[in-house]
């Protein structure tokens, strides 16, 4: 016998949503801030954001019905709700992640709730106010079937510039790739006067550029290096890291395969590989044949940089 649904259609659901958005953007909270003019206490409204056990418990009081099951979808028996449930969702991040990014929420907990990578920058006397980078990871997949994300560089303090690039997560090991300059152009957002239309705009020039990455990196899949290019490619990679007494490429342990899944030698797997080792750490023989070991990098400025120079070198020698 099939289950009664309380809520008839998906479009009744979705009209429960707009009219919760409404209730809460119409309902701030307020906190009291001292008024420097006549020194007294004065209340400051702050917008809420939407919120998917809100939108929950909004439903139970006004329409006295549950609604979690109808996202939950257990056995498929709410299928018919799916594309809207997947828009109210989006709808709900969206207002969280803009939020969060333009200060008008607490970013860090925008960041738990969404899953986000926050990475503070090491050593900073400013910290929790220095450099920081966030990623947000998109529904767009690559050639590779890993996802592109959105990469978000600022400082809480403004001191930093607010900087939007194109960054790729990689499933088989997490590690967050960023696209070259060369390929990608920064998007900058001034921080005086910004809002979540600018943010918004900033967001859609730089995913203008997603053409670009599809198709550099759909080559690189089809590429296979020679043992020149790969040298070359590897002392590129330790150049790049800043070093300079490793006694012959081949002599540090850029190449070494952690992983079934980067087994090969077309350009995007040795790319991938020396990424990694060169971001995480790795051992190299000096040229007075010692053994040392580079460490990971940890600093956002640095991680970032590095990352776009390693995608810039790959794509010159190859793509």
């Amino acid at each position: 016998m099939a289950k009664h649904k309380y809520i008839k259609t998906p479009e009744e659901l979705y009209e429960m949503w707009t009219d919760y958005k409404t209730h809460v953007k119409a309902n701030p909270r307020y906190k009291y801030v001292l008024s420097v003019k006549t020194g007294l206490m004065v209340p400051e409204p702050l917008e809420c954001p939407l919120t998917q056990n809100g939108f929950e418990a909004f439903c139970y009081t006004k329409y006295n019905v549950s609604i979690n099951h109808y996202f939950d979808n257990q056995n498929g028996s709410y299928d018919e709700y799916c594309t809207v449930c997947t828009r109210i969702v989006n709808e709900r991040k969206d207002d969280q992640i803009t939020g969060g990014m333009v200060g008008q929420y607490n970013a860090s907990i925008t960041q738990r709730l969404n899953g986000l990578t926050l990475r503070n920058q090491k050593g900073s006397s400013r910290s929790p106010y220095g450099k920081h980078a966030m990623r947000f990871r998109t529904e767009l997949t690559l050639p590779s079937g890993d996802h592109l994300e959105i990469v978000a560089k600022n400082s809480h303090d403004g001191t930093c510039a607010f900087q939007l690039t194109l960054g790729i997560y990689r499933l088989v090991c997490s590690n967050g790739l960023v696209v070259g300059k060369s390929l990608v152009e920064i998007v900058p957002i001034r921080h005086i006067g910004y809002t979540a239309k600018k943010v918004n705009d900033a967001v859609e020039q730089l995913l203008g550029q997603k053409d670009k990455v599809f198709e550099t990196i759909a080559k690189l899949q089809t590429t296979e290096l020679t043992a020149e290019q790969e040298t070359a490619f590897l002392k590129a990679a330790l150049e790049i890291r800043g070093i300079t007494n490793c006694n012959g490429a081949e002599n540090s342990w850029l190449v070494g395969n952690r992983r079934q899944e980067d087994k090969g030698n077309t350009a995007w797997l040795v790319f991938n590989r020396v990424q990694e080792h060169v971001t995480q750490g790795f051992k190299y023989v000096t040229t007075d044949n010692r053994l040392v070991t580079a460490r990971r990098i940890s600093a956002v400025e640095r991680d970032i940089n590095i990352n776009k120079q390693l995608f810039d070198a790959i794509v010159k020698i190859a793509a």
